[in-house]
């Protein structure tokens, strides 16, 4: 199977083997049909995080952090994490979260409080969206040179995170 990753812009053969596992299908996984273009960068940016919130609890980091996804659908939108924590008040909700200085995508349970207070501030729009990645080659002739644009980062090591169990 081939594997793309629009963040890369890069392609990857998997090889899938079918067999009873202990779960549902022979593969453990599910697959959905979701329109994305390659310029797509929209997601919920994590801004501040409140001391002894749920958000906190979670491993949520501020400035850094964006919500892009539950495992029900993706969260474009201000309506649409809204409405993930409206329909989720007081029970767990498993998360998607896209880190820009790992680069990585890490999943997460938050539980919204009976008021569906999660304890965080978010930004969506043009001044929120997820930065490009350090990683990808850079082909314009009039961008700055690489060890330019990596001497702007603060850190190359991935912000340390406290896993949470269920």
């Amino acid at each position: 199977m081939d594997v793309y990753n629009i963040r890369t812009r890069a392609s990857r053969v998997v090889t899938i083997r079918p067999h009873s596992w202990g779960g549902a299908g022979l593969v453990g996984l599910v697959g959905r049909f979701e329109h994305i273009d390659d310029e797509s960068t929209e997601a919920i940016r994590v801004l501040e995080v409140l001391k002894g919130s749920p958000a906190e609890f979670a491993g949520l980091v501020a400035g850094t952090d964006y919500v892009i996804a539950s495992y029900e659908m993706l969260i474009r939108t201000m309506e649409d994490f809204a409405r993930l924590v409206d329909t989720n008040r007081d029970h767990d909700v498993r998360i998607l979260v896209y880190n820009s200085i790992s680069e990585q995508i890490r999943s997460v349970i938050i539980h919204p409080d009976a008021n569906g207070s999660v304890g965080c501030s978010v930004g969506t729009g043009m001044l929120h969206r997820i930065p490009p990645s350090r990683r990808t080659q850079i082909t314009d002739p009039d961008s700055p040179p690489p060890a330019l644009l990596e001497s702007r980062s603060l850190s190359s090591d991935p912000p340390q995170l406290i896993p949470f169990s269920t």
